[in-house]
């Protein structure tokens, strides 16, 4: 149904082209699943300025992806805001950290949302299955953020996420 996962960018990859990114991804960026069999990508991360992509599909459909990179440490908790903000409000929108791509989620019945992505001119939409969506965008959230810390000296570096992502979790019934 929904796969979404967490990519960095490498270093040294200077992103000049996105057709040719999106084309050609793992030239790129590499899923923080591979970390630990690459460990020295690892010792070359800037563990301060994390650039990466969140790929986001659903039945085989493209959300987001390779061009929509960014900060991608900053994207995962805003992600995690809208989904708080949408379980108080029925409704949320977010921007990219560092790029003019606003995301926003409305609520359309107890078992749909509306996901929209605004690049631009261009606006994509998504009615999507509530709890499959949030279950999917959380548990890779929290893999994300576990994953990432394992990197960084400071145990506490993203302990705020990690805490919004359990309330999240009692809070959805994950």
């Amino acid at each position: 149904m929904f796969q979404c996962i967490s990519y960095l960018l490498m270093k040294d990859k200077l992103v000049q082209n996105l057709d040719y990114v999106a084309n050609n991804p793992f030239e790129y960026f590499i899923d923080i699943s591979d970390l630990d069999k690459n460990q020295h990508l690892v010792k070359d991360l800037d563990l301060d300025y994390l650039d990466g992509a969140i790929y986001l599909s659903y039945l085989d459909e493209q959300i987001i992806g390779f061009r929509e990179w960014d900060l991608i440490d900053q994207l995962w908790a805003y992600f995690l805001n809208m989904i708080d903000e949408y379980l108080i409000d029925g409704s949320s929108e977010t921007y990219f950290p560092d790029q003019p791509i606003k995301l926003n989620m409305k609520f359309i019945d107890p078992e749909k949302i509306l996901f929209t992505v605004e690049i631009g001119m261009e606006l994509r939409k998504f009615f999507l299955p509530t709890k499959q969506f949030f279950g999917a965008v959380i548990a890779s959230a929290k893999y994300f953020f576990k994953k990432i810390s394992t990197f960084y000296s400071n145990d506490l570096m993203y302990a705020h996420e990690i805490e919004k992502i359990t309330e999240l979790e009692r809070k959805f019934v994950i």
